[in-house]
């Protein structure tokens, strides 16, 4: 059995922690798209419909999300030939999807309060103007 015996370490004392504000407006200018390879004999498993968000929206709006992927397939014997292409690190993108919703989330809150507030002067302006 292996064991890894390490010391606990507090995000805090690692990294500078700040909470994502405007969430909404990034998600905003990212495009959800869905798309095919061409060339599937030699993308290898990456076959059928996929969904993904367009690297040149992510590009301009959060390019740590992107990495380029080469896949490497044989050509005949002892070749092989290579594909590299942009690949969104769709992960990078929850705490962003969280964060959005949250903000929806104290929006709706929001909006319910005034929503009531008004049905509650309409009722008491009807029972004043019988």
């Amino acid at each position: 059995m292996n064991a890894a015996y390490a010391q606990d370490v507090i995000h805090s004392s690692i990294k500078k922690q700040e909470p994502i504000h405007d969430a909404q407006k990034i998600l905003s200018r990212l495009e959800p798209i869905s798309y095919e390879f061409i060339q599937t004999d030699a993308l290898g498993p990456h076959r059928g419909m996929r969904y993904d968000i367009d690297p040149n929206s992510v590009r301009q709006t959060f390019p740590s999300a992107l990495r380029s992927e080469t896949v490497w397939n044989p050509a005949g014997k002892n070749v092989t030939d290579s594909h590299s292409y942009e690949r969104v690190e769709l992960e990078l993108l929850v705490p962003i999807l969280v964060s959005a919703l949250q903000e929806q989330g104290a929006e709706l809150v929001k909006l319910r309060s005034e929503l009531e507030g008004l049905k509650n002067n309409q009722k008491q302006k009807s029972q004043k103007n019988p």
